[in-house]
């Protein structure tokens, strides 16, 4: 088990040179100009918030006899909120946004890495395309409210003195699985995986994806800014997704269905 997850990390880390190699970083260009551009429009969507706060404060201090300083303390006070308000805001929505954008070009990314790795090129097809993209999303939302189902009862269970020194390990467990999930589900897309069939796979493949989602689960606890660490890391791990030897092992017995 353990020689199973570090080999399922060592192929994230091994993802950059990989990727380098045969010529996919320009999906790292794309990745970063969806991000700049989110980030953006989501600082453009939120200033309201943050204005409607320092708003309401200049409307208590316009009828508040106070003195000019104090008066001056306060509106920069209010000010910091609003863009702290307003910062908050992007941090937690746009990251997920952007994962949403995102999901087409994972789809492809896995289709490039399955054509290295086996020869087997996929004809493009825009129903087949779409459905990948669907399906990304898809899982991505029902890992995430599973996620919530099982992180709850562990968070209560920390409650009780001793089992709050382990919880955190398990709740890290519980996200590297599931976020390792949803990288590799691209892949399963990929080679042929129904929904169940991925389900099953997974199930008995749980070391692995936790292997796989480690260092992407690890970069989303980083405050604020980790939603964007993790989303540089997620192509490594669909990459590493698509190298692992127990899916290139079944390959065989799959049939890419194009008309999907």
């Amino acid at each position: 088990m353990i020689k199973e997850f570090f080999k399922s990390l060592k192929l994230v880390f091994a993802s950059l040179s990989y990727m380098q190699q045969h010529k996919l970083m320009r999906v790292y260009w794309l990745v970063f100009l969806i991000i700049i551009a989110v980030f953006a429009l989501g600082i453009y969507s939120a200033n309201p918030i943050g204005n409607m706060v320092a708003n309401w404060v200049d409307g208590l201090i316009t009828n508040a006899n106070m003195s000019e300083w104090l008066t001056v303390a306060i509106k920069n006070v209010s000010w910091f909120i609003s863009w702290i308000l307003t910062l908050t805001f992007v941090f937690l929505f746009s990251g997920n946004v952007v994962l949403v954008i995102l999901s087409p070009i994972f789809s492809l990314l896995a289709e490039k890495t399955m054509a290295i790795e086996t020869g087997k090129v996929i004809p493009f097809s825009f129903s087949r395309f779409a459905w990948s993209i669907f399906r990304g999303i898809a899982i991505s939302l029902r890992n995430m409210l599973m996620q919530v189902v099982v992180t709850v009862p562990l968070l209560l269970l920390a409650l009780i003195p001793m089992a709050g020194l382990v919880v955190p390990i398990f709740i890290f467990i519980v996200s590297a699985y599931f976020m390792g999930f949803s990288m590799a589900d691209y892949t399963f897309d990929v080679y042929g995986f129904g929904y169940r069939q991925s389900l099953q796979f997974v199930r008995s493949r749980r070391v692995m994806l936790c292997g796989i989602g480690c260092l992407y689960a690890f970069a989303i606890k980083i405050p604020f800014f980790g939603i964007y660490a993790a989303i540089l890391i997620a192509p490594m791990c669909v990459v590493a997704a698509g190298r692992i030897a127990e899916i290139q092992e079944i390959k065989p017995s799959l049939e890419i269905n194009s008309k999907r």
